[in-house]
């Protein structure tokens, strides 16, 4: 199977050129959680494992994933998958390369330790331009609740085991959270991350794979980017309709340097629905009073009235 992909590889490229990348955005409601970093610098990880969290239990709960590829040009049109669908899938979706890594290539930016996992500090939460690209502005589930969590079986359906990838924070957000734990007070909490992603760094001559149910899937050699949004389908299409206005702004203004992080990408009006309700959905034991909120800030007079949910995932440091 590789040689084949190398001799297609040659076929289509022509020439040798160098390493192109392949990144995976993450938008919504995932779970993601990383094993103990293997020793010795820069510490990488064998694996990160995406999950998809599931919100089919409830006529109220009908999120779907989205999934979207860009290849040369615009990102494409979105391809939803309901929750329904999704329970039908392979418990377990591996992301990898052919021909497949021989050594330990997933690694979290910002985090080089044996451990490499520490919370972002109260002080750097309060400034979005430090350090954006690291991991640590996502939500730290086990920072949260550092007893041990138990996993409600069948949340978390299918799960993205990715074997290779550089771990990131693609967007910061726009908009300060409070936190509130039970019915305690509030406190200001800080920016979060809006969107994470894995950027993956592949040859001439590799191949980006899916493997389901045991079989692997060569993706096409000229993807870019694949958007993933687990979100409700009213989201999907604010979000849209956000880029839609945003390209129509540069075009009107020959700018195509429009920043990204106005396009749909900073938290905001929360959806009828609580979506940290899912989150918690996603765990056992853990009661009402030890459940915590953010609820944004709202300092922007022109800020979207309908955006992303108030936090889009939580990390683990790697007990799951």
């Amino acid at each position: 199977m590789a040689e084949d992909y190398k001799q297609e590889a040659a076929r289509n490229s022509g020439p040798a050129v160098a390493p192109h990348e392949v990144k995976i955005l993450f938008n919504g409601l995932f779970f993601f959680s990383f094993p103990d970093a293997t020793q010795g610098a820069p510490f990488k990880r064998e694996f990160c494992t995406a999950g998809i969290l599931s919100t089919r239990q409830g006529a109220n709960k009908d999120h779907s994933l989205f999934i979207r590829f860009k290849q040369g040009g615009p990102v494409s049109e979105p391809i939803e998958i309901p929750h329904s669908a999704l329970s039908k899938l392979s418990e377990e979706i591996v992301i990898t390369k052919d021909p497949p890594p021989t050594a330990h290539e997933v690694t979290i930016r910002g985090f080089e330790g044996k451990s490499g996992w520490a919370p972002r500090s109260a002080d750097d939460r309060k400034d979005r331009t430090i350090t954006p690209d690291y991991f640590n502005w996502i939500i730290d589930f086990e920072d949260l609740h550092p007893e041990n969590l138990t996993e409600t079986p069948g949340s978390l359906r299918p799960k993205l085991k990715l074997r290779i990838g550089d771990f990131f924070t693609k967007l910061v957000s726009e908009d300060q959270y409070t936190i509130q734990q039970g019915e305690g007070p509030k406190n200001l909490f800080g920016y979060v991350a809006a969107t994470m992603g894995a950027k993956i760094v592949l040859t001439d001559t590799e191949r980006l794979v899916l493997i389901v149910n045991g079989v692997p899937n060569p993706l096409p050699m000229n993807i870019s980017e694949i958007h993933l949004n687990n979100v409700r389908p009213e989201h999907m299409e604010a979000l849209l309709e956000d880029e839609r206005s945003a390209a129509q702004q540069d075009r009107f203004r020959g700018d195509s340097s429009h920043p990204q992080h106005s396009h749909g990408a900073s938290p905001g009006v929360l959806f009828e629905d609580d979506t940290q309700i899912y989150y918690y959905d996603l765990l056992q034991g853990v009661g009402p009073l030890e459940r915590f909120h953010f609820e944004p800030v709202k300092v922007k007079s022109n800020a979207p009235t309908l955006v992303n949910p108030p936090f889009i995932c939580f990390g683990s440091g790697g007990s799951r």
